[in-house]
C-alpha cells in the first residue's frame, strides 16, 4: 500500500514538471521587461509639442509657455515609441541644420535675400577744422622763393649755383609733402606763384582748407577725389561741399590719425580759420560681394548666417566679413554669389539650431565644448 502512494506522488510531480517544460517558456516569452505582455495592446497616447521649442511636450493641447505658439500634435494617434535623437548636422560646433515646413517658416516670419555683388559706399563721420596753419604758409613761401632762385641760377648759366638751387627746391618740396600737400596741390601752387592767404586770414568769399582727421583703420579706403560734406554745429541746416585733395603721409602717434586736406566752398564767407565742423566723407568701396546686415548673427566670437539649401533646410555657416556700408556688409569668406540667406527669423532659427546641436552632441558625442564657451584655466585665446 505504501509503494502505491509513493508511485502516485511521483506521478503527480512528473506531471507538474512536464507541464512546466511545455507551458513555461511560451508564457515567459510573452512577457517583456517591466511585466507587460507583448500580446497586450500598448496604451495609445497623443502628445503635443512646440514647433520652435521641441523640449516643450505635453499630453493636451495648449500654447507654449516660452513663445506662446500653439502646440502641434506629434503625428497621428498611434503607439508611441521612444526614438533616439538625430545626429547633429552642419559644420559648426554646437549647431545643426534646421528643417522647417513652409507653414512653420511662415509662422516665425522667415524672410530671405540673395548674396550679390553691388557698389558699396561707406560714410565716415569725423571732425574737421578750418585751417589756420602759419607753418604751411611759411613752407609755401620758401618753396616759391627756392623756385625763383633756381630759375635765376639756370638763367645765369652757373652750374654750381643751379645744382645748389635745385637741392633747395627739393628740400622745400619735401617739407610741403610732410605738411600734407600732395603733388597736384604743389603743382597748383607753382601755377599760382603765391602762398595761400586763407591759411592765415579769413578769405574774401573764396575756397578754404579744412583738415579732417582720418583714423589709421580708415586710411586704406581714403583717397584724393572723395566727396566730403561738412556742417557747422551752430548752423546744422547749412552744408558745405568739397573733396579731399591730399592725405598726410604720416600718422600722429598721439591720436593715431592722419589729416586729410579738404577744399571747401566758402561763397558766403561763413567759414573762418580755426572753426570746427562736423564732416562726412563718402568712401566708395567699389563692387564687392555683400550680404544684408540683418542676416548676420554676431556671437562675439564669430559671425554666423543661415543659408537656405532647399526643401526647408537651413544651414548655419560661419563667415568672415568686411566693412558695413549702407545696410550691407562685405563678404570676405564663407558665402558664394547667388546663395540665399535668412534676413528675418534667424534668431529663432539659431535657437532651434543650438537645441538640435546640443541634443545630438550629447547623445552621439558626449560632452562637447562650444567655441563660444569661456577658455579653461591656463588657456589663452586671441580673437
Amino acid at each position: 500500500m505504501r509503494w502505491i502512494k509513493r508511485f502516485f506522488v511521483l506521478g503527480i510531480l512528473g506531471a507538474v514538471v512536464a507541464a512546466g517544460v511545455v507551458w513555461g517558456p511560451s508564457r515567459i516569452g510573452r512577457l517583456r521587461e517591466g511585466g507587460v505582455f507583448v500580446g497586450q495592446a500598448k496604451q495609445v497616447v497623443q502628445r503635443y509639442q512646440c514647433p520652435m521649442h521641441p523640449q516643450v511636450i505635453q499630453d493636451h493641447p495648449g500654447n507654449c509657455p516660452i513663445c506662446g505658439m500653439a502646440l502641434a500634435a506629434m503625428g497621428s494617434p498611434a503607439v508611441q515609441q521612444e526614438s533616439e535623437p538625430s545626429a547633429p548636422e552642419g559644420g559648426l560646433p554646437g549647431r545643426a541644420v534646421v528643417t522647417l515646413s513652409p507653414d512653420k517658416q511662415q509662422r516665425i516670419g522667415v524672410r530671405t535675400a540673395r548674396v550679390e555683388r553691388r557698389d558699396l559706399e561707406r560714410r565716415l563721420f569725423t571732425a574737421g577744422r578750418i585751417a589756420h596753419d602759419p607753418a604751411l604758409y611759411q613752407a609755401q613761401a620758401e618753396y616759391l622763393s627756392a623756385q625763383e632762385a633756381m630759375e635765376a641760377a639756370r638763367a645765369g648759366g652757373s652750374p654750381g649755383a643751379s645744382t645748389r638751387s635745385e637741392a633747395l627746391v627739393e628740400a622745400a618740396r619735401l617739407r610741403l609733402r610732410l605738411l600734407g600737400m600732395g603733388d597736384d596741390e604743389i603743382a597748383w601752387l607753382e601755377g599760382e606763384r603765391t602762398p595761400e592767404r586763407s591759411l592765415l586770414l579769413p578769405p574774401e568769399r573764396q575756397t578754404v582748407w579744412m583738415y579732417a582727421d582720418i583714423y589709421e583703420q580708415d586710411l586704406p579706403e581714403t583717397a584724393a577725389g572723395q566727396r566730403v560734406e561738412a556742417s557747422l554745429p551752430g548752423q546744422p541746416g547749412k552744408r558745405f561741399e568739397g573733396e579731399i585733395t591730399a592725405v598726410e603721409p604720416t600718422v600722429d602717434p598721439a591720436t593715431r590719425s592722419a589729416r586729410a586736406r579738404v577744399r571747401l566752398d566758402n561763397a558766403e564767407g561763413l567759414l573762418r580759420p580755426g572753426m570746427y565742423l562736423n564732416a562726412v566723407v563718402r568712401l566708395s568701396l567699389g563692387q564687392r560681394l555683400a550680404v544684408p546686415r540683418e542676416a548676420v548673427l554676431d556671437t562675439g566670437v564669430r559671425q554666423i548666417v543661415f543659408v537656405r539649401e532647399g526643401e526647408g533646410r537651413f544651414e548655419p555657416r560661419s563667415v568672415r566679413l568686411g566693412p558695413v556700408a549702407g545696410g550691407w556688409q562685405e563678404v570676405l569668406e564663407g558665402l558664394r554669389e547667388g546663395e540665399t540667406v535668412v534676413t528675418s527669423g534667424n534668431f529663432l532659427l539659431d535657437a532651434e539650431s543650438q537645441l538640435k546641436g546640443a541634443a545630438g552632441s550629447a547623445f552621439y558625442g558626449g560632452h562637447q565644448h562650444s567655441e563660444e564657451s569661456e577658455p579653461s584655466q591656463g588657456e589663452h585665446r586671441h580673437d
